[in-house]
């Protein structure tokens, strides 16, 4: 067993928003900063395994006011970078439903976007293959498109070194130590222990599992969804923008010389790194673009693969110092937007842990779960 080591703040989980924190934590001067990622890779999972779409059209207030953060954070992060943190394709998003596509627009437009309506003949001159769906009506909105995700990992790598950030790779399981309702330590598979006072759950899927375990249980569940790349015909193809159907929540867009798509399946699983493929995957994906992209079908499933998205009951993520154990804090349940939001979010678990005002620190704090729990 190897000698304690004694740090200021551990992070569990080295996918993008542990790195995030990490950085920002030592940027706010709260001492050492150490980084625990189970596995082999850093952002492996989450990070790794989604569809990079930065769609600046969130159904709440508190996630579009951290997604409008995140745009003004990745600058910062890009700068002097010879890379773009967007590559702005712009997003289509559609309807059948004129009063779906008008509730949308008058979002959209109430944030500060801009954005275009459009009617049937500009939805299929800009996405042919949208000529034989459903889709009636439609906005674009100019400021979506796909994330720089390698870009980002790399970089916030980067960042957390630069700031002598201690970043610890395939650690395997870990446990939250506590004693008298105070975290001490955190005890990896191997059976050594690192010191400290603090604890930053960034665990993605791990998450709800790492707080059971020292008794701060909270009510995050993992979903897992399913994308599927498809081929592509056509040099057009790589034109398009993203496309999304307000109907059926499937999405579509150009990646990698053929199509990404996903049928935005949610499907619950028990196991933290439940990534296989499910038997029925593709014909969730086959039943909603045969209303609005029929032809697509026609262009087979090249690959196909599962990722895992959690979720707090009310869908906001779950930031901040835990009020059941000293020393323990949250950066979970980014469900489907961890890519858009990991830099704001991890902004505000600092402010929480610093004592630090920000405006989004109550709406997204553990308490209102805990409140929640305790009335059942």
């Amino acid at each position: 067993m190897t000698e304690p080591r004694i740090v200021d703040v551990v992070v569990l989980g080295g996918g993008v928003a542990g790195l995030a924190v990490a950085g920002l934590l030592r940027q706010a001067g709260v001492g050492d900063v150490c980084v625990l990622e189970p596995l082999a890779l850093y952002a492996s999972q989450a990070s790794a395994r989604n569809a990079a779409m930065f769609l600046p059209v969130e159904r709440d207030a508190v996630t579009t006011r951290l997604v409008l953060r995140q745009a003004e954070l990745l600058d910062a992060l890009f700068a002097g970078s010879d890379e773009e943190w967007l590559s702005r394709t712009g997003a289509l998003l559609v309807s059948s439903d004129a009063s779906k596509v008008g509730a949308l627009h008058s979002a959209v437009t109430g944030h500060g976007f801009t954005c275009e309506v459009v009617d049937r003949e500009s939805i299929v001159a800009r996405v042919p293959a949208l000529k034989d769906g459903d889709a009636r009506f439609g906005i674009s909105v100019s400021a979506s498109g796909v994330l720089n995700t390698h870009g980002m990992i790399t970089l916030l790598i980067e960042r957390a070194r630069g700031l002598g950030v201690l970043l610890r790779n395939d650690v395997g399981s870990t446990r939250v130590e506590c004693v008298a309702g105070q975290v001490v330590g955190v005890i990896l598979a191997d059976g050594s222990r690192i010191a400290t006072r603090a604890v930053v759950i960034a665990g993605g899927a791990w998450s709800s599992e790492i707080g059971t375990a020292c008794g701060a249980s909270l009510p995050l569940t993992p979903l897992k969804r399913h994308l599927h790349w498809l081929r592509g015909d056509e040099a057009e193809d790589l034109k398009w923008p993203v496309v999304w159907s307000l109907d059926d929540e499937v999405y579509f867009r150009p990646e990698s010389g053929g199509i990404l798509a996903s049928p935005c399946d949610e499907r619950p699983t028990h196991a933290s790194v439940d990534t296989i493929e499910e038997a029925d995957a593709k014909d969730a994906l086959a039943t909603k673009l045969m209303r609005i992209a029929p032809s697509l079908l026609e262009r087979g499933v090249r690959r196909s693969w599962a990722c895992l998205r959690t979720y707090a009951p009310d869908r906001l993520p779950v930031l901040g110092a835990d009020p059941r154990v000293h020393g323990l804090h949250w950066l979970a349940g980014l469900g489907g937007q961890g890519m858009s939001v990991c830099l704001s979010a991890a902004e505000v678990t600092v402010a929480a842990f610093t004592n630090t005002p920000h405006p989004l620190r109550d709406a997204c704090a553990p308490d209102r779960l805990i409140a929640t729990m305790e009335q059942r």
